[in-house]
């Protein structure tokens, strides 16, 4: 058995690489070629009107059950789905549209926008806008926070990706930064708030250049909500549809290349869908993980095991409130959205739905011939 000495020297060690391979990608420019992984080709996009890859069948496509996918459908109708997609290799093994909802169905997917701001500031990071370690402070001045100014100028950029900001809902002091790990809506917005500042433009028209028109994703666009932030700013969500959350997917699968293009670095990718800190192990960079020994859930609750114990240990997630949901699975080559209303638990971030639903997907998958 590993003692914790060696966990905490092998967690330094590949994140002080990962952090070398990350300063290494934003030095040489944007317009880097990154490697895809094995088996894992880039795939072009979709045009609107058609299903997110349109291909003749795959091999990974063929390997399902037409019958238990039904019954996986079953389920999620029964569970307040409005849109579900399960993409398998280059194409859609399963596309169910419910309650009136089809294809054209958008709506606000909650926190599922902090995984895709996150590859944003991976892409700023690229092009050398800021880095992981600059303070907050130096990009939105004295006083972004509600705290002292002191401890407000140790929160970096890092900090906010991993939720370890040290502050809390209003953001208020509550430990030092990078001692704690605290779900914080409020210090996940100044994400946008430093992209915006740097750019000198809204997120909207910066991710529709950055991401959105690169890959496909017509239909996503990032929209202000009602009310405003602790202080006292607008706040905005991202309104998109199962088919341009699949796109999203299909680039997280291929590690940021489209088309033998580089749209977000993989090395970002790569430490975004990684453990982040010591503090959840279950925690990316605004991406939730499956497969390690527990975690913190929102907004700073243990657990103990996967956190999906029937999916795949190597499945990666952003996941919204009301049960708005993509999961990314290279090991079985899968994409899967689900959107629609609360199936029944009003929990930020994980519900029971995600185990009953990989019950099920993980059930459709057909057995080798």
């Amino acid at each position: 058995m590993r003692t914790a000495c060696a966990v905490h020297l092998e967690f330094t060690m590949r994140h002080c690489l990962v952090a070398f391979l990350i300063t290494v990608v934003a030095c040489s420019g944007s317009q880097a070629s990154e490697p895809s992984t094995p088996g894992d080709a880039p795939v072009p996009a979709a045009p609107p009107d058609s299903p997110p890859a349109a291909a003749a069948p795959s091999a990974a496509a063929s390997a399902w059950d037409p019958a238990k996918l039904d019954e996986l459908a079953a389920y999620a109708e029964s569970k307040s789905t409005k849109a579900l997609l399960l993409v398998a290799g280059d194409q859609p093994v399963l596309e169910r549209y419910f309650g009136g909802a089809d294809a054209s169905f958008t709506r606000d997917v909650a926190s599922v926008q902090k995984s895709v701001t996150s590859m944003l500031a991976a892409i700023a990071i690229g092009k050398g806008l800021f880095k992981l370690d600059d303070t907050v402070t130096s990009s939105l001045g004295v006083g972004w926070s509600n705290a002292a100014e002191a401890p407000e100028a140790q929160i970096t950029m890092r900090h906010l990706l991993t939720m370890t900001s040290g502050l809390d809902a209003n953001l208020g002091y509550v430990a030092s930064a990078g001692s704690t790990w605290l779900y914080n809506d409020d210090a996940f917005y100044r994400v946008r708030l430093v992209i915006e500042k740097k750019t000198g433009r809204e997120v909207d028209a910066v991710a529709h250049e950055w991401l959105f028109d690169r890959i496909g994703m017509t239909t996503s666009t990032f929209d202000r909500r009602l009310g405003k932030d602790s202080k006292g700013l607008p706040v905005v969500g991202l309104r998109t549809s199962a088919r341009d959350l699949a796109l999203f997917g299909r680039l997280l699968r291929a590690r940021g290349t489209w088309n033998s293009e580089t749209i977000v670095p993989a090395a970002f990718v790569d430490v975004a869908t990684s453990t982040s800190q010591e503090l959840n192990q279950s925690y990316g960079f605004l991406f939730w993980l499956n497969g390690k020994s527990g975690g913190l859930l929102p907004p700073s609750t243990p657990f103990t095991g996967p956190l999906v114990p029937s999916a795949p240990a190597d499945a990666f997630a952003a996941l919204g409130a009301s049960d708005q949901k993509l999961y990314v699975v290279r090991s079985l080559d899968v994409v899967f959205v689900r959107l629609g209303d609360s199936a029944g638990e009003t929990r930020n971030a994980l519900s029971s739905f995600d185990e009953e639903l990989w019950k099920r997907i993980v059930a459709a998958k057909a057995p080798p011939k």
